[in-house]
């Protein structure tokens, strides 16, 4: 993400260089991204804000509509540097102006007057968490041990994870004992070809040398036919 800002930032500066412009000149971006990765798009492009617009696509098995889209709609999304209540979203599929947002949302992402915002990012009409004092997706649950909404499903203690080499539950993987006759195995491996790339190599002194060498080893071969 960090590299797609700086090309972004290359390219506004030619921009302006380009026109003749000063630094309060800002480049119209679109940036088209998934609506789960909007926290590192802030991050690295903090002008940026994310629209509520669905993008389909017509060749992509998952992000476009059908029976084998994602169920609540496409997860992409348009990241702009242009005001929000500038740009308005077609009626006739499904969106919507919210004033107290000045911004046009999806028609199941309903305004939070606790929140004041059009919280839903999924396309799904989120509800209010007191405890949590944020709004959740419909699913979520508030679970007390974790003080925090997870969905209903979810599990407060994962099980342990053990030791993926040889399978138990007692311990970890770098406190295997099969990881370290691995590893001694391997480091004598390493300590054996060590030594045979440190053995001297026999290199002629001069090229006169050098060409006497060679032509003991033409003889040998001439002699050995």
């Amino acid at each position: 993400m960090e590299l797609l800002a700086h090309t972004l930032q290359s390219i506004e500066r030619d921009w302006r260089t380009a026109r003749g412009l000063d630094s309060h000149h800002v480049l119209p971006v679109l940036f088209v991204f998934p609506y789960f990765l909007e926290a590192q798009v802030i991050s690295s492009l903090p002008s940026l804000a994310m629209m509520d617009y669905q993008v389909d696509y017509d060749n992509h098995p998952i992000y476009s509509k059908g029976p084998k889209g994602m169920k609540h709609g496409s997860a992409v999304r348009v990241f702009t540097n242009q005001p929000l209540d500038t740009l308005p979203l077609p009626e006739e599929e499904g969106y919507r102006r919210c004033d107290p947002c000045r911004r046009w949302v999806h028609s199941a992402n309903l305004h939070c007057d606790l929140c004041q915002a059009c919280p839903s990012k999924d396309g799904r009409t989120y509800k209010h968490c007191v405890e949590c004092g944020r709004c959740v997706k419909p699913a979520w649950r508030h679970c007390p041990a974790c003080d925090g909404c997870r969905p209903a499903d979810h599990k407060c203690h994962p099980a342990k994870l053990g030791c993926y080499t040889c399978g138990e539950l007692d311990h970890k993987h770098l406190a295997c004992p099969k990881r370290k006759r691995s590893n001694s195995s391997s480091r004598e491996d390493k300590q054996k070809k060590k030594k045979k790339t440190n053995k001297k190599k026999v290199v002629p002194e001069s090229l006169a040398d050098e060409r006497q060498r060679n032509l003991e080893i033409l003889s040998q071969l001439i002699d050995g036919k």
